[in-house]
């Protein structure tokens, strides 16, 4: 048996026979202690495997990230996109909007243009409401004549809004006064939709052809429409109101 006098004895003999140092700590170590290298070499291979599996989980995070980066990219570009269209189409809108006023302001012009027309052809029912016979229009040359004569006849001193409106007089007739027998004018003023300014230029226009003259006149508004309030004006103004009817409005 090799003999032992130091520490270092001891430590040489264990290098060489390392079924004793085995033993010693056998004897030295308490069993987890002696479990300790084979559970943590389990553990670094447990550390190692999930090191791994976070590196994958990483790897495809980092993808999606970049993915998502793109796709964000792209979301912000159809973004500007659908802005720059966004605009384009409030542009659009806002051009078919002053389109559609104008043309509304067209229709509502045509509208007007066409009442003197249908009020034309509706001579009878004119000449009805006014309670005269024997009717016969006047043209826009002759209403201005009339304004033309007073003005030089020293007849016309009214405002020079007034003349302009009584030498744009719509549509004036002469004719006999069934009551009385003796001419008279009608002065007519047509409007699609009568409303009391109507009524109220067309009662003034009556008054100025009465002066220009010196014959009576008489004053009819028509229209297409004649709200209820209106006529209730009128007949207050001793105004006759018609209706131009969708027969007489429409061209022949």
């Amino acid at each position: 048996m090799d003999r032992i006098e130091t520490f270092q004895d001891l430590l040489d003999i264990l290098d060489a026979k390392p079924e004793w140092a085995q033993a010693l700590r056998q004897r030295l170590l308490t069993p987890e202690l002696l479990a300790l290298p084979e559970k943590f070499a389990a553990f670094a291979d447990m550390v190692e495997k999930r090191f791994q599996a976070l590196e994958t989980d990483m790897t495809q995070v980092k993808a999606d990230v970049a993915e998502l980066k793109t796709d964000m990219t792209q979301v912000k570009a159809d973004v500007a996109e659908l802005k720059t269209d966004m605009t384009q189409v409030k542009a659009d809108v806002a051009e078919l909007k002053t389109d559609m006023t104008q043309v509304k302001a067209d229709v509502a012009e045509l509208k007007g243009h066409a009442v003197p027309v249908a009020a034309h052809r509706m001579t009878g029912v004119i000449a009805q409401a006014a309670n005269v016979r024997r009717s016969r229009w006047l043209d826009s040359t002759q209403i201005v004549d009339i304004a033309d004569d007073a003005e030089d006849e020293g007849r016309a001193d009214i405002p020079a809004n007034e003349m302009q409106s009584f030498k744009a007089i719509d549509l004036a007739m002469t004719a006999i006064d069934k009551t009385s027998g003796e001419p008279c004018y009608v002065v007519i003023e047509c409007s699609y939709t009568l409303t009391q300014d109507d009524v109220a230029r067309v009662k003034r226009n009556a008054a100025h052809m009465a002066r220009f003259t010196g014959t009576p006149a008489k004053a009819v508004a028509a229209g297409n429409s004649i709200p209820e309030a209106v006529s209730i004006f009128a007949e207050d103004q001793d105004v006759a109101c018609v209706t131009i009817t969708s027969k007489a409005s429409s061209p022949r």
